[in-house]
This record gives C-alpha cells, sequence and structure tokens, in this order.
C-alpha cells in the first residue's frame, strides 16, 4: 500500500529506495488489516523507515492521496483503471476512507486508515479485497478449490464438504497482499498459504520451498478434479458477477484465505 502512495511526485523520489523494493516479501506480523462484523477495514501499515524520511512530509502526501479519493471516489496514486473500476465508484452517501495516524516512530513508518469497506480498500489501493460469505465469494468469482489449513494449522481434509455446506453461514476474508489478517470471529481455516496465530488472527507462513509448493498444488488439482462437475455449473452462474475478478487476473494462489463463523 505504501508503495502505491509513493509511486509518484516528489515524496517518491525520497523514498523509492526504501519502499519501491517491497515486493510484498512476507511483511511480518506487523502490517494488519482489520475486519469488524460489517465488513469495516481498519489497515495498520507498518514499514522499515531511515533518517531521509520526512514525517511531515510523508504525512501530508497521504493526507492528499486520502482527500483527493474522497473527491472523486478513484484512487489517484496509480491505481489502474480498470481496478478502480472493479471495486465500483465511491458512493457519495457513503463515508470517505480517514487516515488515524501516519507517523514514524521508532525506524518504522506507521500508517492506519480506516475503510468503510473492502470496495474502498481495493478502489484506494489496487488489490483485491473481499469480505462476506462463501457464497457471495463465490459469485464475486473467487475459487475455493485449493487446499486449506484447519485453525491448528494442519491440512484440513474435511474443509471442502465443510465449505460447501455451511457457504452461506460462514464468512471470508481475502486479500492480495500478504500481512496478517484479524477477523471478527473464530477463525475455522486458512488458505494454505496462512496460518492461524490465534483466535481471531492469522498470519502468512514462511515461503516454502518448491517442492511443498507443487504438492499443494497438487493436491489442490485432485480436489477441483473431484468437484468439476459441481465448478462447471457452478461458472455458468457466476459468469456475470466475475468481473471483479476479470479486472486483477490473479492466480488464486496468489490470495490470501481466512474463513471463519
Amino acid at each position: 500500500m505504501i508503495k502505491q502512495f509513493l509511486s509518484r511526485s516528489a515524496v517518491c523520489l525520497l523514498l523509492a529506495c526504501l519502499l519501491a523494493g517491497c515486493e510484498f516479501a512476507n511483511r511480518g506480523s506487523e502490517t494488519e488489516l482489520q475486519a469488524d462484523e460489517e465488513g469495516r477495514l481498519i489497515q495498520t501499515v507498518v514499514e522499515p523507515a531511515d533518517n531521509s524520511i520526512d514525517p511531515a512530509e510523508l504525512e501530508q502526501y497521504v493526507e492528499e492521496q486520502i482527500v483527493s479519493f474522497n473527491g472523486s471516489g478513484e484512487a489517484v496514486s496509480g491505481t489502474s483503471e480498470s481496478s478502480a473500476a472493479s471495486a465500483g465508484s465511491k458512493d457519495e452517501s457513503r463515508d470517505g476512507i480517514e487516515m488515524e495516524f501516519c507517523k514514524v516512530k521508532d525506524g518504522k513508518i506507521q500508517i492506519r486508515i480506516n475503510y468503510a469497506d473492502c470496495s474502498q480498500y481495493t478502489a484506494f489501493n489496487g488489490t483485491a479485497c473481499f469480505f462476506g460469505t462463501i457464497s457471495e465469494a463465490k459469485k464475486a468469482g473467487y475459487s475455493f478449490e485449493r487446499a486449506f489449513l484447519n485453525e491448528k494449522g494442519k491440512p484440513a481434509e474435511d474443509a471442502a464438504a465443510s465449505i460447501a455446506e455451511r457457504a452461506d453461514e460462514w464468512k471470508v476474508l481475502i486479500v492480495e497482499e500478504p500481512m496478517r489478517l484479524r477477523v471478527p470471529d473464530k477463525i475455522l481455516y486458512t488458505s494454505e498459504n496462512m496460518k492461524a496465530s490465534g483466535r481471531t488472527t492469522a498470519i502468512v507462513k514462511e515461503t516454502e520451498t518448491e517442492s511443498d509448493a507443487a504438492d499443494a498444488r497438487a493436491e489442490s488439482a485432485k480436489t477441483e478434479d473431484a468437484s468439476s462437475a459441481d465448478s462447471g455449473a457452478a461458472a455458468e452462474e457466476t459468469d456475470t458477477d466475475s468481473a471483479e475478478m476479470d479486472q486483477f487476473v490473479i492466480d488464486d494462489f496468489a490470495l490470501y484465505y481466512v474463513i471463519f463463523k
């Protein structure tokens, strides 16, 4: 997200060396996205800083981006037009995004921003984000034909059946950027690239070896083959609802899922 902020302007020149190379290599346990029961989001970004960072200039720049977004409903810092469109334009009756703080402390950039929902988050950051029931996620084009871990971080062989049975009841938070996720109720399953770190929190797993990743994909492929008939029928039903995901063209394995009650 910070890389998104700093893609243009003089501030970018000051911070590019520090931030532009951050390719989301597990941001660790500090950067977090928290969702409440209504789907409102709190994004807390924590990134390394150095003496070249001017806290006042950074705060002013971020604030300008937020003010501009709230005025137009579109991000202005390099978010692609298609990404913003996929989330929908901002409803004028809905509160805009809000920055709680932006500071440099203890050698780290710390920014906290509040969003009314995932569509605001997507439009502002240009990255995929979903909050809702599993059924709603499927209609939006997200696939659940993949391996999942239980709340203990172990492979969940029963996940596919349980997810299908409770699809209208259970909810899911899905993001594109690796970071700690905090949900409003007990975690049931995570995608294989995450693991539960508490009752309501999950963190990104350490990078797997190529063989481990291949095994996970092979297991997911078996699951997909077993349910190909059902998924084929579902694809016809959700063609018109998957436009949002079509804008991103994201590999399912690059997304992070947390399923909760």
